[in-house]
């Protein structure tokens, strides 16, 4: 299964499909999530917003990995890794770090994938190439011995200051 949605809304989303579609809570474990049942494992695969870059102290329970974790009672495993990109001639290509294969030998169940942020920058940018090898990217995971659903979320806005101050937005795409 393949999806392309928003980081804002996978934490509440999942949890809402996976509390009437697919998975049942243990009663002793209500108030944490306490899934029971086929869910195991997420691995979450990016860059720094994955990774939590820039929340101070507070990493392991304010990043969405850690609200993931908290909603569902997952294991969710954090494999972000601050300024990657997706584009194999990047400065530095994700495909490159060993959180890469470790992430592939992860026995998640889910896979949530969010790069394209670092590749969005001018110097980078290709629009072809980036389509291409992100194709390739996302069949890496679905090809996994797993066989996890593959989440695939759209980068967030890259905002331009211009010339009265302003920005506009400059998304992907």
């Amino acid at each position: 299964a393949l999806a392309c949605i928003s980081y804002q809304d996978v934490v509440p989303a999942y949890y809402e499909y996976a509390l009437k579609e697919k998975y049942t809570r243990s009663e002793e474990n209500k108030g944490a999530g306490g899934f029971v049942g086929i869910m195991r494992t997420i691995a979450c695969v990016g860059d720094s917003i994955t990774y939590g870059q820039g929340v101070l102290g507070a990493r392991k329970t304010s990043t969405y990995t850690a609200l993931l974790a908290e909603k569902t009672g997952a294991t969710v495993v954090n494999y972000g890794l601050s300024n990657r990109t997706l584009l194999s001639d990047g400065n530095f290509p994700y495909t490159n770090e060993h959180h890469y294969a470790d992430s592939l030998a992860e026995d998640a169940d889910i896979v949530i994938l969010m790069l394209g942020s670092n590749d969005s920058k001018p110097t980078f940018w290709d629009k072809e190439q980036f389509t291409e090898e992100y194709r390739e990217f996302i069949k890496s995971y679905m090809n996994m011995t797993s066989s996890p659903e593959v989440y695939v979320m759209i980068p967030t806005a890259i905002y331009v200051e211009q010339d009265g101050g302003n920005c506009d937005d400059a998304t992907v795409g």
